[in-house]
């Protein structure tokens, strides 16, 4: 804390709720927004059965990643790894999440397909609606992590050079 004459300023580090409000959220929502275009692109094109196209979703969310780092190191004071990961990690979860309520809502109104998925699904797994949504956060989940992990290590430097 530094005093002046007459007032004593004190600077008060962010904490990583403000980083995730800030920079997570709304790379979060356009990544989102991005697989719910592509949902959409491919459901126009007919291909929405193909369940294998998923792989995809992935590829759209290394870009949510990447820009939530650059906001992370170009913004953030006393940068460490673990709360670039958690940026990172939570932006690639905000967007499962726009995905996942997304598709709720849509697999109620579109009961073929969602006859489609419950027949394909093992017998014992019983898909509901809300199934889905479990699975497309858990995918999401275990996706982030691994594609939040793989990008941060072209980060590192950037972030150990600054902090």
């Amino acid at each position: 804390m530094s005093t002046y004459p007459d007032k004593s300023i004190e600077y008060i580090q962010p904490t990583i709720s403000n980083y995730i409000t800030k920079i997570s959220l709304p790379a979060g929502i356009v990544g989102g927004v991005l697989l719910i275009i592509y949902f959409l692109i491919i459901r126009s094109m007919g291909i929405h059965m193909q369940t294998n196209l998923r792989w995809v979703n992935f590829i759209l969310i290394i870009p949510v990643v990447i820009y939530s780092l650059n906001k992370y190191v170009d913004y953030a004071h006393a940068k460490t790894y673990l709360k670039a990961f958690v940026v990172s990690w939570a932006s690639s979860l905000i967007a499962s999440l726009s995905l996942g309520i997304f598709m709720v809502v849509y697999l109620f109104a579109d009961a073929e397909f969602m006859n489609f998925l419950y027949e394909q699904a093992y017998p014992e797994l019983q898909l509901t609606q809300l199934g889905i949504f479990a699975l497309i956060m858990f995918e999401g989940l275990i996706g982030g992590v691994i594609i939040s992990f793989v990008t941060l290590q072209f980060f590192k430097d950037r972030i150990r050079k600054v902090a």
